[in-house]
């Protein structure tokens, strides 16, 4: 074989892996001091049996080279080139022999052998052996690259046959030498048909002189460059965003354009939309009333609606874009900042603040919180605010008038009352003066009923609230009230409580204190006959929505014979009756249990009348 030059720039061949298909050790063991005397690193396996061949070319045949003896015991290297056949593109294959003729080598060299070398002749193995592996190699490498690129224009192929992007490349001259189908397919052509056509063949001529330009300049600057087009058809104006870059040869100079247009039609009419109705949320944004207002997490004013230009009394474009401590005094803004603080932390925040602006005080009910993003991280605050000093000073002025209210119906039931207890006291004067006994019982009965309208305006003048009474507090101190004026029931009577705190407006409380009055002053009267000892025990609970029930029960004799039917009512109970049913729109009911005894059970509305103002 003719020996070759080797190019100093060539892939150096100082260590390799080789396998040794040779009988003799003392041989094997020659080829391998030539080649490291030649500076060639080596690591490798011998065989001598088709087996031991076929097992070495396993997975793991990762051989640089593989080195032959042509004559074999039982064994041939025209067979081992054979078995070897699979693995000539991969690694070379070299036959070293003792003794072969021309005829041999030329069937060796057409059996797959890339060069032998006579054993006699050993002192050329590092050069055959270097060429050999050196050319694999670069083989290899370029198999691999040829690879890469058609895998690569595989791909290209995929992407200009499936996607949706309009891309294309044009020549200097802007002749198209490569097109996608959508590219072809919305200019209504084949893409072949697309090929050696401009700019000109295609869209209308102010849509080609404006990518002509374009294309030029990406041509005389290298620029990637990006143009919008508007483009005329059948269906409608179409919107495209074209990206055009340059491609650029092995040398680096621009042989062609590459374009990417996207349609944009739907996006930019989305955009319309937007506008108009970013538009719109403007409009009502600013048609606002409250101050409305945007902060950053530094505290300045990104957005405001039109009020804050009333609010400040200059322009939004004062405000925007500012601090509080450029809008307000030192101490407001201070305050303002640690607010903001607390928000921008999370928590919102409400409350009313005495502002003071262009030297005018304002009271603000202002609310804040946190804006976050779609992660969920805040990024500022959005803030309103509403001035309400004229509500202030409103309510200040109610509440002036509610005082004074608050005083004179305090007043005016302190004298209600004690004009009461000297009307009540007049009658007790008159009612021990008097020797006819059913005159002093008439005048007993009105005497007390004046006493539980008196201690009515009582409870309310010393209750802090002037238009409902604790009907707990006011049938307890009623009950002991009636007990006290019956003289000879004192130390004989025991009154048992279980009420509930129920409130009423004073529309309830008169005519419930007339029933309490008359049932337990009846039950004084006539219960318990001969001083005999007794108990009563009053009950008041919730019964249920809008309705209580009282319960007045006593352990004496009883009810007398036949007063259902009216033979034994008197004029007391006719007007307990009158006063449940009329007045408190409720029901009167009473039990006689066999065991003696008097039950009675009111039921009545808790909200007869509205509360007084």
């Amino acid at each position: 074989m003719q020996e070759e030059s080797i190019s100093p720039y060539a892939v150096a061949v100082d260590e390799l892996r080789l396998l040794l298909v040779e009988d003799a050790e003392e041989d094997a063991e020659l080829v391998v001091l030539t080649l490291e005397s030649a500076g060639i690193q080596v690591e490798y396996h011998r065989v001598e049996t088709e087996a031991e061949l076929r097992e070495a070319l396993g997975p793991q045949a990762d051989w640089d080279a593989v080195l032959i003896d042509y004559n074999l015991p039982g064994f041939s290297g025209l067979r081992a080139l054979e078995v070897l056949r699979p693995w000539r593109e991969t690694f070379p294959l070299i036959l070293v022999s003792g003794a072969i003729g021309e005829e041999q080598a030329v069937e060796a060299m057409r059996a797959g052998a890339g060069d032998f070398v006579m054993k006699e002749h050993l002192d050329r193995l590092p050069l055959v052996v270097r060429r050999e592996v050196r050319e694999a190699r670069e083989r290899a490498r370029r198999e691999e690259a040829e690879r890469a690129l058609r895998s690569m224009e595989e791909k290209l192929q995929g992407v200009l046959e499936y996607s949706s992007a309009l891309i294309y490349a044009a020549d200097r001259e802007g002749r198209y030498i490569l097109a996608s189908r959508s590219f072809a397919e919305h200019h209504g052509v084949g893409r072949d048909e697309v090929i050696g056509k401009t700019a000109y063949d295609l869209v209308p001529p102010d849509v080609a002189d404006q990518l002509v330009a374009r294309r030029r300049h990406v041509l005389q600057t290298g620029d990637v460059v990006t143009v919008d087009t508007r483009v005329p058809r059948d269906d409608g104006e179409r919107c495209y965003l074209t990206t055009l870059f340059p491609l650029r040869e092995s040398g680096g100079d621009i042989a062609a354009v590459g374009g990417i247009a996207v349609e944009t039609t739907e996006r930019m009419e989305l955009e319309r939309r937007l506008a108009g109705r970013q538009a719109q949320l403007q409009a009502v944004f600013d048609s606002i009333p409250d101050t409305v207002f945007f902060k950053d997490t530094d505290g300045v004013y990104t957005h405001a609606n039109a009020a804050m230009e009333d609010f400040f009394g200059k322009p939004l474009g004062e405000i925007i874009g500012k601090n509080d401590e450029e809008l307000f005094r030192a101490e407001e803004a201070r305050e303002i900042r640690e607010i903001d603080r607390h928000v921008l932390q999370g928590m919102p925040d409400r409350g009313e603040f005495v502002r003071y602006v262009n030297g005018t005080k304002r009271v603000v009910d202002t609310i804040k919180v946190p804006v976050r993003d779609e992660e969920g991280t805040i990024m500022g605050l959005c803030g309103s605010s509403r001035d309400v000093s004229e509500q202030v000073r409103s309510r200040e002025e109610l509440r002036n008038a509610l005082d004074e209210r608050d005083v004179l119906l305090k007043e005016l039931y302190h004298r209600t009352k004690n004009n009461m207890q000297v009307i009540a006291s007049m009658i007790s004067m008159r009612r021990g003066r008097t020797e006819n006994s059913e005159m002093s019982s008439v005048l007993h009965e009105l005497e007390g009923k004046i006493y539980s309208m008196a201690l009515v305006h009582q409870k309310l003048y010393q209750s802090g609230n002037l238009s409902r009474l604790d009907l707990k507090g006011y049938t307890e101190e009623l009950a002991r009230l009636v007990l006290g004026s019956f003289d000879e029931r004192l130390g004989r009577t025991l009154l048992h409580f279980d009420c509930e705190h129920l409130e009423v407006t004073i529309d309830t409380a008169i005519p419930y204190g007339l029933v309490i009055n008359e049932l337990l002053s009846n039950a004084l009267e006539h219960a318990f006959p001969d001083g005999r000892r007794g108990d009563i025990s009053i009950a008041l609970r919730k019964d249920g929505p809008g309705t209580i029930e009282l319960t007045l029960a006593d352990d004496g004799v009883g009810m007398p014979e036949g007063w259902r039917s009216g033979k034994g009512k008197t004029l007391g109970l006719e007007t307990v009756t009158g006063v449940v049913e009329q007045q408190m729109e409720g029901s009167l009911g009473c039990t006689c249990p066999d065991e003696g005894g008097t039950i009675w059970t009111v039921r009545f509305s808790d909200s007869l009348y509205k509360e007084r103002v």
